[in-house]
């Protein structure tokens, strides 16, 4: 036999089922889930069900039909919006193979000169193949194009090509002098500035925390063999470089809640100046919910009609939903990224979510652009 699924609000659950059982409706498979009450009736008894939520102004949804006559029905009822869709789909797939437009980040000086390079490389179109982009081409094209280009990002990210640009600092906020000047974290160098000293780093070069990056010495001749003879001087210089921040954390991938089971208690009692008039009669549930709401009260007079309901629960464990894992992945991005130094530019980030075992594992990672130079 074929049934309909419905869900509808629990608190009517006791009246739908008397009004259903008066009509000789027969209800299978109920559960409470939450607020919602979900049951099953045979596909013959769907429109009566449906005309008598309709009356009692319910507030259900029906979760599946029953019956391949029902779904042609519906089929044919929404044949127009299927259509649509399929169509929708099928634009959305030859669109994904285009690129329609540039987004630009960075100095507006370097923008303007990215957009002169990209219109050189054929870039300028209204909507160009993804096939005919080669990115390396596009990031060595705008280093030769683009002055104090230190370092530049360039991604396809759905329709769009994405470009970032970090710009060369070709003067220091503060020209502080040191003995020498270190690495404060791991990085790839994009660009060297010295003002004093000697670097001992080039662009490209991989340099871990606590490596020396400008000695406080430079060249002032040579020797009698060649070799270049050194004097002690201030080091003073910036050092940027790509450098990786990241954070991991767990999650349970259950819970314990509590849910309604649809049983529930009431009684009343008076109050006269807000004093009771009578008790609490309690409830024999070892789970519950305790309501207390006012029935009706008397402007002239001081009294006060108050309703309290006990609700059963039960506890539910219950797994993590997908929102509920996005909404920690936006929250754990959010508080790394609030520990990025103000100094520094963001150029990409990337997240994952693992299952192990019970748990779901979220990493996070942003990479940054920054003068990771430091003096001592």
């Amino acid at each position: 036999m074929k049934y309909t699924v419905i869900s509808v609000s629990a608190h009517k659950m006791r009246g739908i089922l008397n009004s259903l059982h008066g009509r000789g409706v027969d209800i299978s498979r109920g559960r409470v889930e939450g607020e919602r009450w979900i049951f099953s009736v045979p596909q013959s008894a769907t429109d009566t069900t449906v005309k008598l939520l309709d009356g009692m102004d319910a507030d259900y949804t029906v979760v599946r039909y029953g019956g391949a006559k029902r779904l042609k029905t519906l089929v044919a009822v929404n044949l127009g919006l299927i259509i649509a869709c399929v169509a929708a789909i099928v634009v959305a797939a030859v669109c994904s193979l285009y690129v329609f437009g540039t987004d630009i980040s960075g100095e507006e000086q370097l923008a303007e000169q990215a957009r002169i390079v990209l219109a050189e490389q054929g870039l300028d179109k209204a909507a160009i193949s993804k096939r005919d982009i080669d990115i390396q081409s596009v990031k060595d094209a705008l280093y030769a194009g683009v002055d104090r280009l230190a370092f530049v990002s360039v991604k396809l990210r759905g329709s769009r090509l994405k470009v970032t640009m970090v710009a060369e600092k070709s003067v220091l906020p503060e020209h502080k002098k040191y003995k020498a000047i270190y690495a404060e974290r791991d990085g790839i160098v994009t660009s060297v500035t010295v003002l004093s000293g000697t670097a001992l780093v080039k662009e490209g070069d991989r340099v871990l925390k606590g490596d020396l990056l400008i000695e406080g010495k430079r060249a002032v001749g040579v020797d009698e063999m060649g070799e270049e003879i050194y004097e002690e001087c201030p080091a003073s210089g910036s050092v940027q470089a790509r450098a990786w921040i990241s954070s991991r954390t767990s999650l349970t991938s259950s819970y314990t809640t509590f849910v309604r089971t649809g049983n529930a208690v009431k009684s009343r009692y008076l109050t006269f100046f807000g004093k009771p008039i009578g008790k609490d009669q309690g409830c024999e549930y070892a789970l519950y919910e305790r309501e207390v709401r006012s029935v009706k009260s008397y402007s002239l007079l001081p009294f006060e009609v108050v309703e309290v309901t006990y609700y059963e629960t039960q506890t539910v464990v219950r797994e993590l939903s997908e929102g509920e894992i996005n909404a920690a992945v936006f929250e754990e991005s959010r508080r790394l990224r609030e520990t990025v130094d103000e100094s520094a530019s963001i150029i990409n980030d990337r997240n994952s979510v693992k299952r192990l075992d019970n748990l779901y594992i979220i990493d996070i990672y942003y990479e940054i652009v920054k003068d990771i130079a430091v003096g001592a």
